[in-house]
């Protein structure tokens, strides 16, 4: 396996090659992070219609905690960009 960073090139000009992470370099807790925002946005493309997107009333969840999470999610996590 090679220590190199894959955007060094070596002595000849060749550009190093990138290899996977060995399993115990690996970083648990970061591996558990990076799930949880890819679950967390695709979690209304799983459990809702296309329409839940920008309608939270669609599927009837009127309660203040689902109307929460939803203004939350649409506001800071899928209207950021």
């Amino acid at each position: 396996m090679s220590n190199q960073d894959p955007d060094i090139a070596d002595a000849a000009g060749t550009p190093a090659t990138a290899e996977p992470v060995p399993g115990n370099e690996r970083v648990g807790s970061l591996d558990i992070l990076r799930g949880v925002a890819i679950l967390g946005m695709n979690i209304y493309a799983l459990a809702l219609p296309f329409t839940a997107y920008s309608n939270p009333l669609v599927m009837g969840g009127t309660d203040t905690l689902n109307l929460g999470t939803w203004f939350f999610t649409h506001i800071f996590l899928t209207r950021s960009s």
